[in-house]
């Protein structure tokens, strides 16, 4: 069952790649599964009027310096740069915003 319906959905291979931050380490995106630190989520890839971005089937939040998910809470878009593939996918975080860039296509 898919995770959420959307006329809005993107190919869900436009995400592929690692992405790392340099104080969160990093996460593997592959074909609709995000990977990080042994842990990994659904996702699907979507746009809306402020451009593409990777919505997670649980919540994944930068908490004391690593990914972390939170699976009771709602998720929260994970914005993709405008490039194409994209270069670099934003992670919210207690008010923050960090950025995760491209390490492989």
């Amino acid at each position: 069952m898919p995770l959420y319906w959307t006329e809005d959905r993107e190919p869900i291979g436009v995400a592929n790649g690692e992405y790392a931050n340099g104080c969160c380490g990093s996460m593997i995106l592959r074909d609709g599964v995000l990977t990080f630190a042994g842990d990994s989520v659904r996702y699907v890839v979507e746009r809306d009027k402020e451009g593409r971005y990777v919505l997670p089937e649980h919540l994944l939040l930068v908490e004391d310096n690593r990914l972390f998910l939170e699976r009771r809470n709602y998720p929260l878009k994970m914005r993709l740069d405008g490039s194409n593939p994209p270069r670099a996918i934003k992670v919210w975080a207690d008010r923050s915003i960090y950025e995760f860039r491209r390490r492989t296509p």
